[in-house]
């Protein structure tokens, strides 16, 4: 089961006009997320402070990003959010 422990670290020196970059950890493995919609941002930000228990969640990519090294793979930016149940399937 996929745990993720929300953002961690805002990573400031990668910002873009719509979004901002998150870097999360989940269960000692981390990776970076870049992430579009302002709600999420809002809530990631919070998550941070140790305001919510809320997880993030989206739709894997199998390419490249450009910004999640050393992995293959990036959650797409316009489907991240964050939230406070979800599935696997």
């Amino acid at each position: 089961m996929l745990v993720v422990i929300a953002a961690t670290l805002f990573i400031t020196p990668y910002m873009k006009p719509h979004g901002k970059y998150f870097l999360v950890d989940v269960n000692g493995e981390r990776f970076v997320i870049y992430v579009t919609d302002p709600e999420t941002i809002r809530l990631a930000l919070e998550n941070m402070e140790g305001k919510n228990s809320l997880f993030l969640m989206g739709v894997l990519a199998r390419e490249d990003s450009g910004f999640n090294k050393p992995w293959s793979w990036h959650l797409k930016p316009e489907t991240v959010r964050i939230v406070g149940v979800s599935i696997e399937l």
